[in-house]
């Protein structure tokens, strides 16, 4: 199920937690590593990966959307959705994989 959310009126999909998400994000500034994580510049950088903009753009965008009356409800529910059913991130979400015995 592809997770969307809107911003200024435009629809975005989510954006999977894998690798390179992760990655990506790191690249931003944000460690979801770490468990330190600002909420203005996680959501910002995760809507700068979902719509393939610059953190510049996507901060622009994002407080244009809340000056207007917007809220970023949508877009923290589509995070939240990706990392908790991420296989990277959530142990319980992983594929387990079989390794092939010699004999």
């Amino acid at each position: 199920m592809v997770k969307t959310f809107e911003v200024n009126g435009k629809t975005y999909d989510a954006v999977t937690m894998d690798f390179n998400a992760i990655a990506d994000l790191e690249e931003m500034g944000v460690d979801l590593m770490s468990g330190n994580l600002p909420m203005f510049k996680t959501l910002r950088g995760y809507f700068a990966l979902c719509a393939g903009i610059s953190v510049r753009e996507a901060g622009e965008k994002l407080n244009a959307h809340v000056v207007a009356g917007g809220h970023l409800d949508g877009l923290l529910d589509a995070f939240k959705y990706e990392c908790e059913n991420s296989g990277f991130i959530n142990p319980e979400k992983r594929t387990p994989v079989i390794k092939a015995v010699e004999n």
